[in-house]
């Protein structure tokens, strides 16, 4: 396992060619990208949010102590992550920090 940074297009990347449309958990595709889950569970957290991927359902498991619970199967849309439009202070993460610091008072 690594501690790389993680993108979201990575993850999507590998949703799309790993899975498919059929349904995943985290778990799996910490696997897959060889990474830790809590990596993926904020990228799929993102995707969520952007309705690229949607929750279908839950599966039972153990965890290391043999105590049931429920992990979340995820499913991918087929829908791809939108770029910024030009001028979007998301795809200039520190627009808003350098006008104000630009601004003449």
């Amino acid at each position: 396992m690594t501690t790389e940074h993680l993108s979201r297009e990575r993850v999507l990347e590998v949703i799309a060619d790993r899975f498919g449309h059929s349904d995943f958990s985290t778990r799996e595709l910490a696997e897959a990208l060889g990474v830790t889950e809590p990596q993926v569970r904020g990228a799929l957290g993102w995707l969520v949010h952007a309705r690229l991927l949607h929750a279908v359902g839950g599966v039972r498991r153990l965890d290391c102590c043999q105590r049931p619970y429920r992990a979340t199967l995820y499913r991918w849309t087929g829908k791809q992550i939108r770029p910024d439009p030009p001028g979007c202070r998301r795809s200039r993460p520190n627009a808003l920090a350098a006008e104000w610091l630009a601004r003449r008072w």
